[in-house]
């Protein structure tokens, strides 16, 4: 077996830990050497030099700081070390190998950590070798795709709870379709992105398109056909609304609970920002602060039942909001 090591920036341990966070992977466009498919073991670890990073990172970014005009939020810390073991594979495989498992980590990994922690995870992108011959393989992206902001919220999964989620989220996505999996990257791909969204508008406009994407479905119960022309009747609607119905499946399928008042004032500003996007209303609605922290909570709520992960496990503790910008 080989192993390489690179960092990880941002994740938090909340401790020392003494064993590592691991989780194996099985490749089945990876060969080994015997031309079987590739088993990849990863672990996640820090030392006693990381963890009081964690720390001093917290207190860079703490709310008497992010006051600074100086503050940089595209701050990044070391905060532990991404182990790869991996079976010995043909000299030539050493692209696709780096190509593979970087990619598996960068799209599903790197942003099912960011989903746990609010923050940017950033993980190490090591170029994999194996045998006598040695080829040098540059992954398919820069880090300039990877580091361009930094969310700094607290976490949505415990600390002490981030290898059974992430064991239990890497389970249901070995064992979900290809479409499935993909579904799965692209709504981690879209939380990932709000994190470089400084202002609760922004954010609710992307948590509302994510929303009504997932209620396109032509199979509309009984019982949420009622619940959207309740809903319909209290907005004072003649016409139907395909956004809206849509949206209330959404709320259905996936079990959020929510008032008239949260689906009411969302879809309102929903229509504010299509029919009146330069409106000066559209960044001071009073309402705007709550709305965010409904639909963010219903969107980690949809990220934990597609990757198979307790709702008790969710922490929804999340932002500090000062004149609509996230901190």
């Amino acid at each position: 077996m080989n192993h390489k090591e690179s960092y990880i920036l941002n994740l938090f341990f909340g401790e020392i830990i003494n064993e590592p966070i691991s989780f194996s992977h099985k490749f089945t466009e990876l060969k080994d050497i015997h031309g079987n498919d590739a088993l990849i073991t990863f672990e996640l670890f820090n030392s006693d030099w990381h963890f009081p990073i964690e720390q001093e990172f917290a207190n860079f970014n703490s709310i008497a700081n992010k006051q600074n005009v100086g503050h940089n939020f595209q701050a990044c810390a070391e905060t532990g070390i991404v182990r790869i073991i991996y079976p010995d594979f043909k000299s030539e495989h050493s692209y696709i190998y780096t190509e593979q498992v970087n990619m598996f980590l960068q799209s599903f990994i790197a942003y099912l950590l960011t989903f746990f922690q609010r923050r940017r995870v950033i993980l190490g992108c090591p170029k994999l070798t194996s045998g006598e011959l040695t080829i040098l393989a540059m992954p398919p992206f820069l880090a300039g795709e990877l580091i361009d902001s930094i969310g700094y919220g607290s976490p949505s999964i415990a600390y002490e709870r981030t290898k059974v989620c992430l064991n239990n989220a890497l389970k249901t996505y070995s064992e979900s379709e290809e479409n499935d999996q993909k579904h799965i990257e692209m709504l981690l791909t879209r939380y990932n992105e709000t994190l470089n969204l400084p202002y609760t508008y922004e954010r609710v406009e992307s948590y509302w398109r994510i929303l009504e994407a997932l209620g396109h479905t032509s199979e509309v119960s009984d019982e949420i056909l009622n619940e959207y022309n309740r809903i319909k009747n209290l907005l004072g609607m003649r016409n139907n609304s395909k956004t809206l119905k849509k949206f209330i499946t959404t709320l259905f399928n996936y079990g959020i609970v929510y008032t008239d008042d949260n689906v009411i004032n969302s879809f309102n500003y929903r229509n504010l920002l299509t029919h009146e996007y330069l409106n000066q209303h559209t960044i001071s609605k009073e309402y705007l602060s709550e709305i965010f922290r409904f639909l963010n909570q219903s969107i980690e709520f949809v990220l934990l039942k597609k990757l198979g992960i307790n709702r008790s496990e969710h922490n929804s503790e999340n932002y500090t909001l000062i004149q609509n910008r996230i901190l």
